[in-house]
């Protein structure tokens, strides 16, 4: 598990009981260790899975991380997501603002979203030098199409009744290996500031 302090994130506290949007599956299949993290039918706000689930991954391979978002109210799609995102902290420096650490939000027209649907974020890890344990975040967000566009993003830790209203986020561990192309060189370094706890 990484040691770094990460921003907060998570909708209105306000609504923190409402059955509304929630984040009921995330996967990643990792080179030996992966997510899958099936939720449905638990009202969600913010999840810290980092000291249990984690998966690892290597620079300059592609994987896919699959998201899958419900509405838990009893009229489904009065709170549907609209707008996901995945952010991974590549080069392990405890925030998700370097270039390409957000995946690419997907925005979910309002009246459009279809329960079931797998979101899809494909990437390829980037070569920073940093290896070792991080995080990844996963983000959903709904203001159940009465308020403003949803302004989607890694730390939008909501006061009160402020908005996103509804969604959810949640955090798991990813552990960086380097290639063994990169391992054969003599430079290679592991950041400091992770912890292989993770893998208790």
């Amino acid at each position: 598990i990484s040691l770094l302090s990460y921003c907060t994130s998570s909708p209105a506290p306000g609504f923190s009981s409402q059955p509304s949007t929630i984040i009921e599956e995330v996967q990643l299949s990792g080179d030996n260790f992966s997510i899958n993290n099936n939720t449905a039918g638990v009202n969600d706000f913010y999840e810290d899975y980092t000291q249990s689930i984690y998966a690892d991954i290597t620079e300059g391979q592609m994987y896919s991380v699959n998201v899958t978002a419900n509405d838990l109210y009893s009229v489904p799609g009065s709170y549907a997501p609209e707008a996901i995102n995945v952010y991974i902290d590549f080069n392990i420096d405890g925030d998700f603002l370097d270039a390409g650490e957000d995946l690419g939000v997907i925005n979910i027209p309002i009246g459009s979203w279809t329960a079931g649907t797998v979101y899809p974020f494909i990437f390829i890890v980037p070569i920073t030098g940093a290896y070792g344990a991080t995080r990844m975040r996963v983000v959903c967000m709904s203001n159940a199409g009465g308020g403003p566009s949803v302004s989607m993003g890694p730390c939008e830790g909501s006061i009160n009744f402020n908005t996103p209203w509804f969604g959810a986020t949640e955090d798991y561990s990813i552990i960086i290996s380097a290639s063994s192309l990169t391992c054969s060189q003599s430079n290679t370094t592991t950041n400091p500031a992770t912890a292989y706890s993770v893998y208790g």
